[in-house]
């Protein structure tokens, strides 16, 4: 709960949820609908999927990469060549910046489990 609730203040301007609603379209339960990204952000979302691939268990990483994708609405093809895009050289500021907090997060829950 607690990666879930900073990924989320990190990425209240990425997707139109609430935190519940985040929470429950990361881990795929089906009991909100699913969380809308916001516009010109979908590139964000797909960097936030492709870092919290690297912690998912071995045997669910490709389902549930498959499965949020699906969820969230992007095409394979997208993700597959905007996914890296926040560690571009021709990122923005703003994309390196949301990059940054993102690995940070997900370094201090590394260093937490």
């Amino acid at each position: 709960m607690i990666l879930v609730s900073e990924l989320y203040e990190v990425c209240s301007d990425v997707f139109d949820s609430t935190e519940t609603q985040f929470h429950s379209s990361l881990n795929l339960h089906g009991k909100h609908e699913p969380i809308k990204i916001r516009h010109k952000q979908k590139i964000k979302a797909c960097y936030l999927i492709s870092k919290l691939y690297e912690i998912v268990p071995a045997k669910h990483k490709a389902a549930w990469r498959e499965d949020i994708l699906a969820h969230l609405d992007i095409q394979w093809s997208y993700y597959e060549k905007k996914y890296c895009h926040p560690r571009g050289d021709d990122a923005s500021v703003s994309s390196r910046e949301y990059a940054d907090e993102i690995d940070k997060i997900l370094k201090n829950h590394k260093k937490r489990a």
